[in-house]
């Protein structure tokens, strides 16, 4: 589906135009309809209310409504203003979830288990086998360019 809108956000404020139909010229009878145009749907985003119902009632095409009331055919919410991703919110959003806590609660967890030493434990890491282990180019001092393998300790780190 093709929708065509005007976002604020991105656009800055919505310019203002307007039709002289005085002149005569005809001109805002020459633009063809929404429709006949192809568009399919029109999202309309922060529009008031009683226009959006308005501009619902003309059109045969659905409208889509972003913070523009129950007038419109269907409604549409940014997952991120939906999931509460941002601390800030926006008056036509509602947060359904305020992951921006429970996000920061994780980060939180993590430091706290990283400066511990409580993480990585031993089912997060990775190791060689024996055989891998012998044949390392690592440890033969291949890859440090030595005459004798690099002696490698594996201390394992234990949470104090």
């Amino acid at each position: 589906m093709r929708a065509h809108r005007y976002n604020p956000q991105l656009h800055g404020p919505r310019p203002s135009v307007r039709l002289d139909r005085s002149r005569g010229n005809g001109a805002h009878r020459k633009r063809p309809g929404p429709r006949r145009s192809g568009r399919r749907a029109i999202v309309l985003e922060k529009v008031p209310e009683e226009v959006a119902g308005i501009i619902t009632r003309k059109l045969r095409i659905p409208t889509i409504g972003i913070g523009s009331g129950l007038a419109c055919d269907g409604q549409v919410l940014v997952i991120n203003d939906l999931l509460g991703v941002m601390e800030k919110s926006f008056r036509h959003a509602r947060k359904f979830l305020d992951f921006h806590a429970l996000a920061l609660q994780a980060v939180r967890a993590y430091t706290s288990e990283v400066e511990r030493g409580a993480f990585p434990e031993e089912e997060n890491l990775h190791h060689l086998g024996r055989r891998k282990w012998k044949n390392c180019n690592y440890c033969s001092g291949k890859l440090f360019n030595t005459a004798s393998p690099v002696n490698f300790s594996l201390a394992l780190r234990t949470p104090s």
